[in-house]
């Protein structure tokens, strides 16, 4: 999608596949809620950002290359990643996007693994990480070396 995704209200369902975002990139605002199951984004061009009351339940794919990843920013664009007002996150996935900073403001919460440079966080943030890194026998392992 050229130029990327923005929606600012309203309810909205992703089909499953590869979206590959440029432009605005993933921008959604207002009063928001998008549902996918076994979609991933690649972000080529202007970042990621949730304000106000977006809410993203997604599921990411459950196989082939792009397993268990939500979002996927290109490795060279730095642009921030940012969650904010009462912006919520999905409770499962992968956001990787190495060369950028994810800020938390507000009441912002996500569930997300994140693969990021930095975090940052403003105001009353409350940010949980909650990963114990535990791998159980069988279970699918990813790895990123850089």
């Amino acid at each position: 999608i050229t130029g990327g995704i923005s929606l600012n209200g309203g309810t909205v369902t992703m089909n499953a596949g590869q979206y590959t975002l440029g432009g605005v990139g993933f921008q959604v605002s207002g009063n928001t809620a998008i549902t996918s199951n076994g979609a991933i984004f690649y972000v080529t061009a202007g970042g990621i950002n949730l304000h106000g009351t977006a809410n993203l339940d997604f599921t990411p794919p459950s196989s082939g290359t792009y397993e268990g990843i939500t979002f996927f920013q290109s490795r060279t664009l730095t642009t921030d990643l940012n969650l904010n007002g009462n912006a919520s996150a999905g409770d499962s996935g992968i956001v990787y996007a190495p060369a950028a900073r994810a800020t938390y403001s507000g009441n912002a919460t996500t569930s997300y693994q994140w693969i990021v440079d930095s975090f940052a966080t403003n105001g009353t943030t409350d940010l949980t990480i909650d990963f114990d890194g535990i791998e159980t026998e069988g279970s699918p392992s990813i790895k990123i070396t850089e």
